[in-house]
């Protein structure tokens, strides 16, 4: 994924996100036998979806600063 545009990158963690979502939200169906509602899975995808440009541009200023202090030791 080195050198895609960022927003190809976050469709691709939309796209994981969800069918990660939707085979929790299965998997737990089948295992609890009964239809479990959609507002769960559809709530926690949005977050996560909506979240990551935030998380992803803190973890970006880490990994530029973190090399820059350890050279400091």
């Amino acid at each position: 994924m080195l050198g895609q545009p960022y927003l190809m990158i976050w469709l691709g963690f939309a796209i994981v996100s969800t069918s990660v979502y939707a085979a929790q939200w299965l998997f737990f169906m089948l295992i609890h036998m009964r239809f479990m509602p959609l507002t769960d899975l559809f709530a926690s995808n949005a977050i996560s979806i909506l979240l990551y440009p935030a998380i992803a541009a803190i973890l970006t200023v880490m990994q530029r600063i973190l090399p820059a202090l350890s050279k400091s030791y």
